[in-house]
């Protein structure tokens, strides 16, 4: 999330930076929790309209 920060933006402190990364760090840990990110289940739904006649 820090490509989205300009380096001038009010938002982009040291304080700013390390409370994203602990959001980064958490919303990762959550998501591997839950086994499951939801693009391979979009991927199969994809990929499986192809072969149906």
């Amino acid at each position: 999330s820090d490509a989205l920060v300009g380096d001038d933006d009010p938002f982009n402190s040291k304080q700013q930076r390390m409370m994203r990364d602990f959001y980064d760090d958490k919303l990762s840990q959550t998501l591997a929790a839950q086994h499951r990110s939801g693009i391979a289940d979009l991927l199969i739904k994809q990929l499986g309209q192809r072969e149906k006649p």
